[in-house]
C-alpha cells in the first residue's frame, strides 16, 4: 500500500513551475502534505484569498542588512520565545511579522491561470475539494510573488526565515534567492529521519529550500546528512533560547509531574496514555497536563475532571511551565518538549505507542505498558542525582546544542 507520504512526493512532482516562479512546488508543499494527511480542508472564508496578498516595504527591502521573518503560524509565545532569541542576536535591519501584516487586494488574472495550469494535473491525485484547496492557495502565493517583483531594488544581504518549509517563508525565500541573497532557516523541533510510517513531519528535511538551516545541535546536522542534504548547509547554532536552568537538584521530588502532551494528530496517544497515569498513578502523585496548542481545551478539561489532574494556562510557554522547579519529573508525548524538560532539571519519562516514531533518548526512559511505566518511576526513585546529570549534559550538548550560540547570518 502506498503510504500518505508517497503520494505527496508523487503529487508535488507534478506541479508545473514557471521561470517566475522556479520554486512554486517548495511554496505549495506544506498545503499539499496537509491535505493529503486530511489536516487542512477547504472552507468558504479560503475563497478571499484568490483577491488578496501582502506589501512589502520598499524601505526594509533597501537595507543592507539582515531581513528577518515570522510566518503566520499564529501568536505561539515559545515561537516568538525563538524568533526574538535569534533576532537579539543577529539584529536584522528589516523584518516582517506575518502574524501582524495586514492583507491588502490583488486581482491579477493571469495568475488565475498561472496557478490552474501549476497544478491541473494534480487532479488525478487529490479530491475536488481538495485541489480546489490547494488552487486557492497557489492563486494567493502568485498574487504575493507579482506584488514582491514589483521591488526592483533589494539591497538585502541575508535572509532569515524562521521556518522556510511553510508556504510564504517559502516564497520570500525562493524570491531572495533569485535575487543572489543568502537564504537561513531556524529549527523550530527536534527533527529526525523516519524509518517507518512518514508523518507530514518529514517535509522538515524533504523541503529543505533555504542555502543554509540553523540546527540546534549536531544531532539534527547529521540526521539531515544522512538523508542527503550537505553538510555544509547546515549549522550547528545552539539551543535558541534564554537558559535559566539553576542548580542542579540534590534530591529528585517525584510527588509533583507534568504531562507535556503531543498535538493534536496523535490525540489518542495522548488519551492512552492520561487513562494509564489515572489507572497507575492517579492517587499517588499530583498531576498537572501542558497541552499542545492544537489540542481541544474542552475535551481535556473534562477529562483532567474526571482524572483529577490540573490543566496548565495554555498561555504558559514550556519555559515557563518548567523552570519555576515545580514538578520532579515529567512524562511526554512525542514532543520536544521531552528534550526541554531535561534542560531544566526535570528528568522526562517517554510514552511511546504503535502510531509515531520516537527521535534519539536523552536516557532510557520510554515505556509502553503499565508496567513499564511502573519500572520507570520506580527506577527515577533510585538515581543519583550528581553523577546522572553530568552524562544527561552530555547527550543535551549533542542533541540540542545545550551551551552552544553560533547565529550569524
Amino acid at each position: 500500500m502506498t503510504s500518505s507520504f508517497d503520494l505527496y512526493k508523487k503529487a508535488k512532482s507534478k506541479i508545473t513551475c514557471s521561470d517566475e516562479c522556479p520554486e512554486l512546488d517548495h511554496v505549495l508543499a506544506f498545503d499539499l502534505v496537509s491535505v493529503i494527511y486530511g489536516t487542512a480542508q477547504l472552507k468558504i472564508r479560503h475563497f478571499a484569498l484568490l483577491f488578496l496578498g501582502y506589501k512589502f516595504s520598499d524601505v526594509q527591502l533597501k537595507k543592507k542588512g539582515v531581513f528577518s521573518s515570522m510566518g503566520n503560524y499564529g501568536k505561539r509565545k515559545d515561537y516568538y520565545e525563538l524568533w526574538n532569541y535569534v533576532n537579539n542576536q543577529i539584529k536584522p535591519q528589516g523584518l516582517i511579522d506575518f502574524n501582524k501584516e495586514s492583507r491588502c487586494v490583488v486581482f491579477r488574472l493571469s495568475n488565475f491561470l498561472s496557478a490552474y495550469k501549476a497544478i491541473k494535473w494534480l487532479t488525478e491525485d487529490l479530491s475536488w475539494k481538495s485541489w480546489l484547496f490547494l488552487y486557492v492557495k497557489t492563486v494567493f502565493f502568485l498574487n504575493v510573488w507579482s506584488l514582491l517583483q514589483n521591488h526592483k531594488e533589494v539591497s538585502v544581504k541575508s535572509y532569515l526565515a524562521f521556518s522556510s518549509i511553510h508556504g510564504l517563508e517559502a516564497l520570500l525565500t525562493s524570491c531572495f534567492k533569485l535575487r543572489g541573497v543568502s537564504t537561513f532557516s531556524l529549527q523550530h523541533g527536534l527533527y529526525h529521519i523516519y524509518k517507518k510510517e512518514v508523518p507530514l513531519d518529514a517535509i522538515s528535511y524533504e523541503n529543505f529550500i533555504s542555502d543554509y538551516h540553523f540546527c540546534w545541535g549536531q544531532y539534527t546536522k547529521d540526521e539531515f546528512n544522512e538523508y542527503g542534504i550537505e553538510a555544509s548547509r547546515m549549522i550547528v547554532g545552539g539551543y535558541p533560547r534564554s537558559v535559566n536552568r539553576g542548580s542542579k537538584p540534590d534530591t529528585l521530588d517525584l510527588s509533583n509531574c507534568v504531562v507535556l502532551l503531543a498535538r493534536a494528530n496523535y490525540n489518542g496517544s495522548n488519551l492512552r496514555l492520561l487513562k494509564m497515569l489515572s489507572d497507575n498513578l492517579g492517587k499517588e502523585l499530583n498531576i498537572s497536563l501542558k497541552l499542545h496548542p492544537t489540542l481541544n481545551l474542552a475535551e481535556y478539561e473534562l477529562l483532567a475532571e474526571k482524572y483529577g489532574f490540573e490543566i496548565i494556562e495554555n498561555d504558559y510557554t514550556i519555559l515557563e511551565t518548567l523552570s519555576p522547579d515545580k514538578y520532579g519529573f515529567s512524562i511526554s508525548v512525542n514532543t520536544a518538549a521531552y528534550y526541554e524538560s531535561y534542560i531544566y532539571y526535570v528528568p522526562s519519562l517517554r510514552y511511546k505507542d504503535e502510531t509515531f516514531e520516537l527521535g534519539i533518548d536523552i536516557d532510557q526512559d520510554v515505556f509502553q505498558s503499565s508496567e513499564d511505566l511502573l519500572f520507570q518511576v520506580q527506577r527515577l526513585k533510585g538515581l543519583e542525582p550528581v553523577t546522572y546529570w553530568v552524562e544527561r549534559d552530555k547527550s543535551l550538548e549533542y542533541v540540542i546544542g545545550l551551551g552552544l550560540n553560533n547565529y550569524e547570518v
